[in-house]
């Protein structure tokens, strides 16, 4: 079940803690982890060179951008779901940003991201 759902993961997220937690977590689910993206131009260089199989972006980048602009650019070469990972999901509703596959609010509940990239991964949710 894990090789069949198993992935290569992007992480977009500017905290070093945070983003060590969810390569953690992605690893024991059984993807690899192709980058962990800081800014929105770094998310958009690794996403277009390793072409992830699934995104898991934070919202605020603080000085680095900001991870929907980030997706949004990656979602123009790359067709993968998305996983919001963020303290922000109101900035998620405005109509204007990518609708995500999913999203997580921090703290998360390390099952709830790990049953969320397995739900993201075998259903081929993505957005429109």
């Amino acid at each position: 079940l894990r090789s069949a759902a198993a992935t290569r993961v992007l992480i977009i997220e500017d905290e070093p803690i945070i983003a060590l937690d969810i390569q953690e977590l992605v690893e024991r689910c059984g993807h690899s982890v192709v980058g962990i993206a800081a800014t929105e131009t770094e998310a958009v260089e690794i996403a277009r060179a390793e072409r992830p199989g699934l995104v898991l972006a934070d919202i605020n980048l603080g000085a680095g951008g900001d991870g929907a602009n980030a997706v949004a650019r990656i979602l123009r070469h790359v067709t993968a779901p998305v996983i919001f990972v963020t303290a922000y999901p109101e900035r998620l509703l405005t109509g204007e940003a990518v609708e995500p596959a999913f999203v997580i609010t921090k703290p998360f509940d390390p099952t709830t991201l790990a049953v969320a990239t397995y739900q993201a991964v075998t259903h081929g949710v993505r957005p429109v």
